[in-house]
């Protein structure tokens, strides 16, 4: 009895590997693909913009505020003992108080341990700045220009860096947005005036105050 030959066929994969030099691309792209999500994740949030009319708003002086009595000396009262009526001193009414500098905090983002302007988004927030130092309802006013540290370093040297970063934020707007020099001033305070006492290290005591400096003042 003759059998038939049996042929036995190799069974196919249901998935072939690519070849290596396909492979490697897909290894770069992922790679990438890895790097840029990293770097995505461990950027920085960027502070959101603050648009002129909320500095206007904010630099823009407060009415005093007018006491319930008349302006005039201090309340003071003297009525000798055992008397209800009659003989005695009665002075009314009271100073008007003084009203705080209309003033806020800006966040100019400057490279760290540096005092110039090379971060683009300090340059939007002192763009945002000109312009709202140069509207009418402002115009004519004084401004000082505050800068701040964080608690880090010794405190001449943060006095000195916070004070020429104001310089720079003065600089900026005299060139580029021909504000009078002479309504502008610089000052440096360091890490005398936290923002977060609580937290002196963070960024959030890194900024620069803008300040209205009331007439008669120098």
């Amino acid at each position: 009895m003759i059998f038939p030959r049996l042929r036995f066929f190799r069974r196919a994969p249901f998935f072939r590997r690519a070849p290596m030099t396909q492979r490697r691309p897909v290894a770069v792209l992922s790679a990438l693909i890895a790097v840029v999500g990293a770097l995505a994740i461990a950027a920085p949030t960027p502070a959101l913009a603050i648009d002129p009319e909320t500095i206007v708003k904010a630099l823009t002086p407060r009415p005093k505020a007018v006491p319930s009595t008349p302006a005039g000396p201090t309340v003071r009262s003297f009525k000798p003992a055992g008397t209800q009526t009659g003989r005695g001193i009665d002075i009314e009414g009271g100073e008007v108080p003084e009203a705080a500098p209309a003033r806020i905090d800006l966040y100019v983002h400057f490279e760290y341990d540096q005092s110039s302007l090379t971060m683009s988004d300090a340059r939007l927030t002192l763009d945002a700045l000109g312009k709202a130092l140069a509207d009418p309802r402002l115009a004519k006013m004084k401004f000082e220009i505050i800068g701040h540290t964080d608690a880090r370093g010794g405190d001449a040297y943060n006095e000195d860096l916070s004070k020429k970063r104001a310089q720079a934020v003065m600089q900026y707007l005299v060139q580029f947005h021909k504000i009078n020099a002479s309504l502008l001033r610089a000052d440096g305070r360091g890490r005398r005036e936290l923002k977060d006492p609580s937290r002196p290290d963070d960024a959030i005591n890194r900024r620069v105050e803008v300040r209205t400096i009331p007439d008669g003042t120098s």
